[in-house]
């Protein structure tokens, strides 16, 4: 019986060695496979911008004549010219991807291309419109809509700096008073399928003393997304006044850093997703009422002191790539496209 008992305790200890075993290796397998498909989407859009320049090399009368326009080639018409293979979904090899580049004209002689592959694991779409891409400000320099829709903003006094891979001209700063972008663009959030809003931004100071730092907004009390202290705060206001939708970030900010922040409205589930960095960091439903939707161009670091209690000031940091989406972005888009980022610079 004692031996009996020894081998029992010896199993039992072996149970819970490899029971901390797996817990260990299975989330570095998890990840490893993940890296895995993750290089490859990656490599797949890297093969998506070379078949699309040796396409516009022979076919040079269909790029874009004037500076900041933009054009649409579907990844369907580069393998119809065999510029391309078929492209296996990194997360399900029995399926194909679809997708397009956007080629936008930078500067004389000079073109962006902006590739988009879309596979079921990040919403299929084979054209910026099937997309729902509104618009995508890079903020090169410039403050061009890299999209055939043409968003083009107005720049007031905002100067270029380097973005977060310490490219120079790659992003755009502001620091304070009459320091802003007019998009020239008046969107409001959309009721069928939802609203997402990206991009990355980095702080200059996380002492603002309670007041409101614009990101962006409408300064007809419709939305803002701002900085109050070393906190994001998404607001949509309601037709009578009130907030339809408040939420504030649990992560706390730190001065000179930079941070992925997206927004998901999701008009579906009637909720609403601020995320940080590619991860869920607060969320809470929408309350049922009519939004605030006014005429008014969406405005970027703009401060709107006029309205009151919510008055804000201007922003005061960099900010780079915000693009705006039609439709609610689910948890796995938001996470490759912030690895992605991450790694490329785009």
């Amino acid at each position: 019986m004692k031996k009996q008992g020894f081998v029992f305790m010896e199993l039992l200890a072996v149970i819970v060695i490899l029971s901390i075993i797996l817990i260990i290796t299975v989330p570095t397998v998890a990840d490893i496979i993940y890296n895995v498909r993750l290089n490859s989407f990656i490599a797949s859009e890297k093969m998506m911008v070379r078949a699309a320049k040796q396409y516009m090399g022979t076919n040079s009368e269909y790029l874009p004549a004037k500076i900041g326009d933009t054009l649409e080639l579907k990844l369907s018409l580069l393998q119809s010219e065999e510029l391309i293979s078929h492209i296996l979904d990194p997360w399900d090899n029995s399926d194909l991807c679809s997708g397009y580049v956007l080629i936008t004209k930078v500067k004389a002689n000079n073109y962006d291309y902006d590739p988009y592959l879309k596979c079921a694991y990040n919403y299929k779409a084979d054209s910026y419109i099937t997309d729902k891409l509104v618009a995508s400000w890079k903020f090169d320099g410039n403050a061009y809509d890299y999209t055939p829709n043409n968003n083009e903003g107005t720049i007031n006094n905002v100067s270029s700096t380097s973005n977060r891979f310490d490219t120079p001209d790659a992003a755009l700063a502001f620091n304070g008073p009459s320091n802003f972008i007019d998009t020239n663009y008046d969107y409001s959030l959309s009721g069928e399928g939802g609203t997402t809003f990206s991009l990355w931004a980095k702080f200059s100071i996380i002492n603002t003393d309670g007041k409101i730092k614009n990101i962006f907004g409408k300064n007809s009390q419709e939305y803002l997304l701002s900085q109050i202290d070393n906190k994001i705060r998404f607001v949509q206001w309601a037709n009578d006044g009130s907030y339809a939708i408040k939420l504030t970030s649990n992560t706390n900010l730190q001065v000179d850093r930079w941070y992925y922040i997206v927004v998901v409205y999701d008009s579906l589930r009637e909720r609403v997703y601020l995320y940080m960095n590619g991860v869920i960091d607060a969320s809470d439903t929408i309350l049922d009422c009519s939004f605030m939707d006014k005429a008014e161009s969406l405005k970027i670091g703009r401060g709107f002191p006029d309205i009151g209690a919510a008055a804000s000031t201007f922003f005061m940091g960099s900010i780079d790539n915000l693009s705006v989406y039609n439709r609610a972005w689910t948890a796995d888009e938001v996470k490759l496209t912030y690895d992605i980022d991450r790694l490329v610079n785009r």
